[in-house]
């Protein structure tokens, strides 16, 4: 297998670190342990696209990636995957003077239409709150983008290698060794975009490497079935409740499911009763929801960093970049943050040279 460099991860991060890394004249070659079909993070993601964030870091990387997604230039065949469907955010009373804030940032940002309302909008009633309203924003699918930046690595001669395990991660002055169920690989760096799974062991000139402290979340959302109607994407600070349609008659609710340190690699088992509190959570926003017909449960993980992290970090050699799991949104920051990273990437290369 050759390649120049080696990104541990085929989710939409690692897709999109692989993707830009490509765009900049590397051959990457890409390893995954899971399917292609696998249901994961990114598979099973929710996929709402949107500007604004409480954090003004994140808020930034998702204002960046709002505009790619909605960009034809930045896609195949102009083809953009951001269905523009609008999207809310409600907080409480007491934070309009932050969503005022922030919506001139994102009026500045260029960002059109973003406003601060209390009236109920598109059918949405705000039950007390205020929100924050991004005509722009809307909703991708997450697999669909993932495997357009992995054909973008295929195309430009890289390769994508799923049912991989990489067992540990060997840097030196020379370059990195990857272990892996096929033997050793050799590249001259490597990024770790593992998501909920705990990184590979890192052994940086013969020293072991802690990783930063990562956990599993269960994820859980339902599809509901309800008539015609054009809804925006939901999201409600005050619970964390969510709503994003599908068409005009379906779409997929959710809510944080508490659930934490499930593991990865096995079955996350349906909770009826987070069902039901998904619902009673939307219906006071959304009162037909409780006459809606339930479709199906959908369950999966996420990986969360427990405490405040920088989006990535070099081990001592400087030839592995570990990315941090991006707590359930990395969707929605996965342009902007694939570049950074790749970005960062290729300046240590420079420098190591």
């Amino acid at each position: 297998m050759e390649a120049e460099l080696s990104v541990v991860g085929a989710g939409i991060i690692g897709a999109a670190v692989a993707a830009r890394l490509t765009s900049a004249g590397h051959r990457v070659l890409i390893l995954d342990l899971g399917s292609p079909e696998g249901r994961r993070a990114t598979t099973l993601s929710g996929g709402m696209v949107r500007a604004y964030d409480p954090d003004p870091v994140t808020m930034e990387l998702a204002t960046t990636s709002l505009r790619i997604y909605g960009d034809p230039d930045r896609w195949p065949a102009r083809n953009r995957p951001l269905e523009m469907v609008g999207a809310l955010t409600v907080a409480a009373q007491t934070e309009a003077d932050t969503l005022h804030h922030a919506a001139g940032v994102l009026s500045s940002a260029g960002l059109a239409g973003v406003g601060v309302t209390t009236s109920t909008v598109r059918g949405v009633d705000l039950a007390g709150g205020v929100a924050l309203v991004e005509p722009s924003a809307g909703y991708v699918d997450p697999a669909a983008v993932t495997a357009s930046w992995l054909t973008q690595v295929q195309q430009a001669g890289g390769s994508v290698r799923h049912r991989m395990t990489v067992h540990e991660v060997v840097s030196g002055p020379g370059g990195v060794t990857l272990s892996t169920d096929e033997g050793a690989i050799r590249v001259s760096a490597a990024v770790l975009a593992t998501g909920a799974w705990h990184p590979p062991p890192i052994r940086a000139g013969g020293t072991p490497v802690g990783a930063p402290a990562r956990r599993a979340r269960s994820i859980q959302v339902a599809t509901v079935r309800h008539e015609a109607m054009d809804l925006p994407t939901l999201v409600d600070l005050r619970t964390g409740a969510y709503l994003r349609p599908i068409s005009a008659i379906s779409s997929i609710i959710g809510a944080p499911h508490l659930r934490w340190d499930v593991d990865p690699t096995g079955t996350v088992e349906a909770d009826a009763r987070h069902v039901r509190n998904i619902v009673e959570l939307l219906t006071p926003s959304l009162p037909w929801l409780e006459q809606a017909s339930l479709d199906r449960v959908i369950c999966g993980f996420d990986g969360y960093a427990p405490q405040a992290q920088p989006m990535h970090h070099l081990d001592p050699t400087g030839r592995v970049v570990v990315v941090r799991p991006f707590n359930g949104g990395g969707v929605r920051v996965a342009p902007a943050a694939g570049a950074a990273v790749a970005e960062a990437l290729s300046r240590q290369l420079s420098v190591l040279s």
